[in-house]
């Protein structure tokens, strides 16, 4: 298999193959992939996630897990492996697998027919099985319960489907479109020397054709005494015939089951187209729901914003309007407790000013009496003096004399 560049998750790993053929969202993915698989023998329209852990009826018992396991809308069972490395026994692997999903089946404590649901094991193989009994040149490998000798479907319940991937060398633009399948699918035709089961049958019959002539031309040489004659000749081509005759009546059914096999097929890839349609029809009307959603949505959050937006406009001017009351309110306060501080600071200038005036006015009148004091006290001296004078005068020197002195 070319190797691709990986942009996405990898199918080739454990967690890439379940992350996308073992999750419900992708459960599209898997019905696809399976319905492509199975090309028309199988028709998938709804597939149910089973647990992928299983375990015996005793603890000792060898458990299994498998990385897919599902059933579709008819109960039947489907077990998905993806494996990278070469392993020996995988077939063994494969068989011990399809084990649980019959055993468990079976109820328990209850009558039962036997009845089973058909079992699907779909391997993915990134090498070659290196199986002999597969067309080396073939990719999908078909392996059920077979007759040996008629090559007839002994027992369909148990299928078994190996995808080589590794020899998977076709490049994106090689691959065709479902539509191109239907539209360009080639007419019915049916050529007996093409079918490997013919040819098989053939094979047969031919070579139980001859034994049968030789049979018979011994037993009629018998007859004469050992020797060979037109009668045990023609004996022995008539025993031939037959067998070539049993070959001639296989024909029919052979080109019935090719037939079938063809409408099959085509009814298949209708059906796929019709049901990739309708769900493409299903994911355009979700998308247009979506879209509708979407716009609705939209809408509703235009008039959410619209509403905010007017209500943030709102509260946007009533905070303005009360900042703005706010202001002035804060302004006219601060200017009546400028106009009542200048009242008090006048009230108390004055005030001062009066208590400054008072006291002028009686330092003015201590002054005054301080000035009368002191005239007084000096007349009072002067009168005094004035008379030791006169006392003097009368006593030791003229009168004239002592007041010159005194006014001295």
């Amino acid at each position: 298999m070319k190797r691709i560049e990986e942009r996405y998750i990898s199918l080739l790993t454990d967690f890439g193959f379940k992350r996308i053929f073992g999750t419900k969202p992708n459960k599209d993915l898997l019905i696809n992939f399976l319905n492509s698989l199975f090309d028309g023998f199988q028709v998938i329209k709804d597939v149910k996630y089973l647990n992928s852990e299983h375990v015996g009826d005793v603890f000792a018992e060898r458990k299994a897990i498998f990385d897919v396991y599902c059933e579709n809308e008819r109960g039947e069972k489907f077990i998905v492996e993806m494996q990278n490395a070469y392993q020996k026994y995988f077939k063994d692997r494969s068989l011990f697998y399809s084990t649980f999903p019959i055993r468990e089946q079976a109820p328990k404590g209850a009558e039962w027919n036997f009845q089973l649901e058909h079992v699907y094991t779909v391997a993915l193989l990134n090498f070659d099985l290196e199986e002999e009994a597969f067309d080396k040149n073939d990719i999908n490998h078909d392996v059920g319960l077979l007759d040996k000798k008629t090559l007839k479907v002994f027992n369909d319940k148990l299928s078994f489907k190996y995808v080589e991937i590794a020899k998977f060398n076709k490049t994106e633009e090689e691959l065709d479109t479902l539509y191109d399948q239907i539209a360009n699918r080639k007419a019915f035709s049916y050529d007996l020397g093409s079918d490997p089961l013919y040819r098989q049958y053939r094979e047969q019959y031919q070579s139980a054709g001859r034994l049968a002539m030789e049979n018979t031309m011994g037993a009629a040489a018998a007859l004469t005494g050992g020797y060979g004659s037109s009668y045990s000749q023609q004996a022995g081509q008539q025993s031939y015939n037959a067998y070539l005759q049993k070959l001639n009546e296989v024909v029919p059914e052979l080109y019935a089951q090719a037939r079938d096999q063809y409408d099959r097929a085509g009814t298949a890839l209708s059906e796929r187209y019709a049901l990739i349609g309708s769900r493409e029809k299903s994911d355009y009307d979700r998308y247009r729901d979506q879209v509708s959603d979407y716009y609705a949505a939209l809408s509703d959050a235009r008039g959410a914003y619209q509403s905010e937006a007017q209500r943030s406009e709102n509260l946007a001017l009533q905070y303005a309007k009360l900042a703005n009351d706010n202001y002035w309110n804060e302004l006219n306060y601060r200017s009546d407790r400028e106009d009542a501080a200048n009242a008090q600071y006048w009230k108390q200038l004055a005030y001062a000013d009066k208590q400054a005036a008072a006291a002028e006015k009686a330092a003015q009148a201590r002054q005054k009496a301080a000035q009368a004091g002191k005239t007084k006290d000096k007349q009072t001296k002067r009168s005094s003096s004035l008379a030791r004078g006169r006392g003097e005068k009368r006593g030791r020197t003229a009168p004239g004399t002592a007041r010159r002195d005194e006014i001295n």
